[in-house]
């Protein structure tokens, strides 16, 4: 998917994701595929009633540009 999204056809510059704090299997997936953690909007979202801090995530397309490069080596 992440290559997709900066493939020939659709050609972004930045993809980002968040995701709950407390949701660390979803950070590992996000580091994964090679997102940086950009920092913590605190109180971001409210659910059911709760005030969520939501962690984000980017991955630039010269970040994306060096993975493919480092994995066709």
């Amino acid at each position: 998917m992440v290559d997709a999204a900066f493939g020939t056809h659709v050609q972004l510059n930045r993809i980002g994701a968040r995701a709950d704090t407390r949701n660390v299997a979803s950070h590992r997936v996000m580091q994964k595929i090679g997102m940086r953690n950009e920092g913590t909007l605190r109180q971001a979202r409210v659910a059911r009633g709760e005030c969520i801090d939501e962690v984000h995530f980017s991955l630039l397309r010269p970040e994306w540009e060096e993975m493919v490069k480092r994995r066709s080596r």
